[in-house]
C-alpha cells in the first residue's frame, strides 16, 4: 500500500495516537507500526522528501483491516485540502487526522495523561508503559499517572465504542475530564472535526478575534457538549470556535497546535517526526489568514 503527498511525521506529532506507534528512525525518515489495540501490526515507512508511505498491512487481522483508513488519515485529509485551497497553500494538505473509534478507550486515557505536563516528555512515556500492562500510577511519582488510577474506577461501565450522549455526560461529571478532555477524545478517538480542545494556544488565537468567556460544565454535562443548542455557547470559547469553524473546528486547532510546537526547540521523538523544520515556519501566519477569513465570513453572515 503506497501513500503520496502526506507528511506523517506532523500527522503524528500533533496527535493523541502517537502513544500506539513504534517509531524507529531511518535515513530519510521514520518507521511507525502500530504496536498496540485495532489493526496492531501495521507497519509503515515514510519518507521526508518525497512525502511518500509505504505500508504493510500483512500482519493486520482481516477484521481490522477496515480501520486501517482512519488509522492513516485517508478519511479526513480532503478538510486539510478544502483549508489549504482556500489559502492557495500546500502547506497544509500535506498534514491529515489520524483517528481511531476501537482504540478510544486508550485514547482517553492517553489524553487524561496529558494534563499539565510535557507530552513528549512524560505522557508518551507514560502511556507506553500503562499499554505494556504496568500500573503507572505505582511506577511514577507525578500526580498526574496517580489520578489516573481514580479515574478507571469511573470509566469502567463507559462504552467507549459507541459514545453517546449518556456516556459524555457520565465522562464529564468525573472530576478533572471537562470539556477539554472530551472534546479531544472526541476528535482523535472519532474524528469527529467539529470538536476542538481548546488549549492555550487556540484560546489566544480565539481571543484575538471574539470575546471568548470559559465553558461552564454544568452546560457541558446539560447538553453533552451540543454548543449549537446551548444558550452559553455564543460566549464559550468552545462554543464560539465550532459556529465559527464547524467542520473545520478540530482541523483548525490541531493546526494552530503544530504551529506552537514548531515554534519550540524539538524534543527526540519530534526531531525524528520532522528532520526539516523550515519550510512550515509559516504555518502559523497561514493559520492567521486562514481565521481571519473565517471570522470575515462570519461577519457578512451576521449582517446581511
Amino acid at each position: 500500500m503506497r501513500i503520496e503527498g502526506i507528511h506523517y511525521g506532523l500527522t503524528l506529532m500533533y496527535s493523541y495516537l502517537l502513544p500506539l506507534f513504534e517509531i524507529k528512525e531511518t535515513s530519510n525518515g521514520f518507521m511507525f507500526l502500530k504496536k498496540y489495540g485495532v489493526s496492531k501490526g501495521l507497519k509503515c515507512v515514510f519518507d521526508e522528501k518525497s512525502l511518500s508511505t509505504i505500508c504493510d498491512t500483512s500482519s493486520v487481522s482481516q477484521p481490522d483491516m477496515k480501520h486501517i483508513t482512519s488509522l492513516l488519515g485517508l478519511e479526513k485529509i480532503t478538510l486539510f485540502k478544502q483549508l489549504s485551497s482556500i489559502l492557495e497553500s500546500h502547506l497544509i494538505d500535506e498534514v491529515t487526522l489520524i483517528y481511531s473509534p476501537l482504540d478510544a478507550g486508550s485514547i482517553f486515557k492517553i489524553i487524561f495523561l496529558s494534563r499539565n505536563t510535557d507530552y513528549f516528555l512524560n505522557t508518551v512515556k507514560w502511556a507506553k508503559d500503562l499499554l505494556d500492562g504496568k500500573d503507572v500510577s505505582e511506577t511514577y511519582s507525578s500526580y498526574i499517572p496517580k489520578a489516573l488510577k481514580q479515574l478507571n474506577e469511573h470509566v469502567e461501565d463507559v462504552d467507549f465504542t459507541s459514545l453517546n450522549s449518556v456516556s459524555l455526560r457520565k465522562l464529564l461529571r468525573i472530576r478533572n475530564v471537562g470539556p477539554k478532555t472530551v472534546s479531544a477524545l472526541l476528535l482523535h478517538g472519532y474524528g469527529n472535526t467539529f470538536y476542538a480542545p481548546v488549549d492555550r494556544h487556540f484560546s489566544k488565537l480565539l481571543s484575538t478575534y471574539f470575546e471568548i468567556s470559559n465553558p461552564l460544565k454544568i452546560y457541558c454535562i446539560k447538553y453533552a457538549m451540543n454548543c449549537f443548542k446551548c444558550e452559553h455557547g455564543f460566549k464559550c470559547k468552545y462554543g464560539i470556535s465550532m459556529k465559527t469553524f464547524g467542520m473545520y473546528n478540530g482541523v483548525i486547532q490541531s493546526l494552530t497546535y503544530l504551529a506552537s510546537r514548531l515554534g519550540k526547540k524539538p524534543s527526540q521523538l519530534e526531531s525524528i517526526l520532522l528532520k526539516n523544520r523550515r519550510p512550515y515556519k509559516r504555518l502559523t501566519k497561514l493559520i492567521v489568514d486562514l481565521v481571519e477569513k473565517f471570522n470575515k465570513d462570519l461577519s457578512q453572515k451576521v449582517f446581511r
